[in-house]
């Protein structure tokens, strides 16, 4: 603790600023809406903490084992490797956590929201960018050499970071990479405090064996956060989706029943999205998913109606036709693109074929528009002959689309293929021909 106080000591001035920088960023939380304050303080974090690693890499294991053995024994060498490479690491990551809680919220200032967000990787390449400093100021290279080399290793890290994480989806592949990086973490630092001491092979098992403690301690501290809060309680649910998301898919009963009971979009987002990749079974019943559809906004709806469609799950014909006509006023954009919407409600069409008509002609130009991309996949021949219509109105917006709905439905593009216009009628009479035989077949 000796060596912690004295390398402090040498940033004393960093810190009363630091300080300073707190108490301006919550004064300014408290009064203003605006987030330079936060930027400023945030920036300054990454500089303070690269600096904290730069004095503590000056340290020297020789120096320093001998007084160490006299006064802590067997625990000479954990304690110095605590002191020496552990600290500044978790010196940054109390740094963010503290930021964090300032910014939680405007007079409101929580810890366990922030922690959870820590512990899931907010703000934590902090951290790997701080490893590459240290790992490249250990070669005791130049600074010619060592600054070009720190820049393009943390640019390349975060491309590539940004890039698995792009590509692997969130579950147990988001798991395994979580792992590796615990694992990469402790042994850069092991190896370069033990290299002389350990064989390699050695100090590849204490780093897996370190990642796998250091992960299983972070999904403790999700699961704990989860049955210790209340069941009402945002924290709670995200420590829960943070859970999975890490891997453990066993957690996805207590998300469908955290979701069942909040509504809350993050949560069935989360919950469909998981049941659709590990194919769990949803168990809410036809009058629950309704519930559940009338308080969410489109993007989510658009998702859970993506998953009702691979279960085949019929709901109340109604109840969406009005979901979607309140939607087509509140949300016209996220409306029109509702994909997994058209494509299940298409499914009643055969059977409410009237209604689908009457919500053309009294819907509003998004609802009409909306209307026929949805008959793109319903391949009736009633369908086929409603969008056959509508190639020749004088709303050629309206023309296109249903042209585009006609080209998914039959895979031909007739207007292409003649050089003709969508409107003209051998481009019409190759649809009616595709409808007609449509129609033989289902005799």
């Amino acid at each position: 603790m000796d060596i912690i106080k004295q390398q402090l000591g040498k940033i004393y001035h960093f810190l009363i600023l630091l300080i300073f920088l707190f108490g301006v960023n919550i004064l300014f939380n408290l009064k203003y809406d605006w987030g330079g304050v936060a930027a400023i303080t945030r920036s300054y974090l990454f500089v303070l903490s690269f600096y904290c690693v730069f004095i503590f890499s000056r340290l020297n294991y020789d120096d320093l084992i001998g007084d160490y053995r006299l006064r802590y024994g067997r625990f000479a060498r954990i304690k110095l490797f605590f002191d020496m490479r552990l600290f500044p690491f978790v010196f940054a990551f109390l740094l963010n956590v503290i930021f964090l809680v300032i910014n939680s919220g405007r007079g409101s200032f929580s810890v366990s929201g922030p922690l959870i967000k820590v512990l899931d990787g907010r703000l934590s390449n902090m951290l790997f960018y701080s490893l590459i400093l240290f790992f490249v100021l250990r070669q005791n290279r130049r600074p010619g050499i060592a600054i070009p080399v720190f820049i393009l290793s943390s640019v390349i890290f975060y491309l590539g970071d940004r890039f698995i994480y792009d590509i692997v989806p969130p579950g147990r592949g988001i798991g395994a990479v979580k792992l590796v990086k615990y694992v990469v973490f402790i042994f850069v630092l092991s190896h370069d405090f033990a290299r002389r001491s350990y064989r390699i092979v050695k100090l590849v098992l204490l780093s897996l064996a370190g990642g796998f403690i250091l992960f299983m301690s972070v999904a403790a501290i999700f699961y704990a956060t989860y049955l210790y809060t209340d069941e009402n309680s945002q924290t709670g649910a995200r420590a829960l989706r943070m859970l999975i998301k890490a891997g453990f898919i066993s957690g996805l009963p207590l998300l469908e029943h955290q979701a069942g009971i909040s509504g809350d979009s993050e949560d069935i987002s989360d919950l469909v999205s998981y049941a659709a990749r590990y194919d769990y079974a949803i168990g809410y019943d036809q009058l629950k998913w309704e519930g559940i559809l009338e308080n969410q906004k489109i993007k989510t709806a658009d998702e859970i109606f993506g998953y009702l469609h691979s279960r085949d799950m019929r709901l109340d014909f109604t109840m969406l036709a009005g979901y979607a006509v309140k939607k087509s006023i509140e949300e016209q954009n996220g409306f029109s693109a509702s994909e997994n919407f058209k494509k299940y409600f298409a499914g009643y069409f055969e059977m409410h074929s009237g209604e689908f008509i009457r919500m053309f002609n009294k819907g509003n130009a998004s609802m009409k528009i909306w209307i026929i991309n949805c008959l793109a996949y319903a391949d009736d021949p009633d369908s086929i002959t409603f969008l056959i219509r509508f190639l020749t109105s004088v709303d050629r917006n309206i023309g296109r689309h249903a042209y585009a709905a006609l080209n998914k439905i039959t895979d031909t593009d007739p207007a292409a293929e003649s050089g003709r216009e969508i409107y003209d009628l051998e481009v019409v009479d190759s649809f009616i021909r595709y409808r007609d035989n449509r129609v033989r077949q289902k005799r």
